[in-house]
């Protein structure tokens, strides 16, 4: 296989409440463009599963939405379709240059995140200085902690004797 730079065309979509997917397909009337954007892929190796990261890394603040909530489909016409797609969202590891689309969509559906990862969303969005600062709050917290349990084991010594 020869790697090529690959330049996708993404665009994002939320689906309007109370509509349905009809045989693997959703009329664009029933889905309200919001974003616009391009995804490269410089070595031929980036996944449906690394665009809807990258998709919440730039724009999960805005959204709030987790990568269970996306379908990736292709629009043709006015229908998106997924039937294709419906095994490849399971199968998140599925090549983007398989796909043979340079013009993609990503669909927030009408469904509540259930997923692993559902307690982590947040921190998908965060800057990693916010990361680090977490991280630091969280060890100076444990280590207050591990202080109290020491002088409360002292004070239980000196109770005892």
């Amino acid at each position: 296989m020869i790697t090529t730079k690959v330049k996708y065309f993404i665009e994002f979509y939320i689906q309007k409440p109370n509509t349905v997917w009809n045989n693997n397909q959703i009329d664009a009337s029933d889905c309200e463009m919001k974003e616009d954007f391009t995804f490269r892929d410089y070595d031929n190796k980036q996944t449906i599963r690394n665009l809807k990261e990258y998709f919440i890394s730039f724009f999960g603040h805005k959204y709030k939405l987790c990568t269970c909530q996306m379908m990736c489909c292709i629009k043709d016409t006015h229908v998106f379709t997924r039937n294709f797609f419906v095994n490849l969202n399971r199968s998140e590891t599925t090549l983007l240059i398989t796909l043979n689309s340079m013009k993609l969509s990503l669909i927030k559906v009408n469904e509540e995140c259930n997923c692993d990862i559902k307690e982590y969303n947040k921190y998908l969005t965060w800057s990693k200085s916010q990361l680090i600062s977490d991280i630091k709050q969280y060890k100076e917290a444990c280590k207050n902690a591990k202080n109290e349990i020491q002088n409360l084991g002292e004070l239980k010594k000196k109770i005892e004797e």
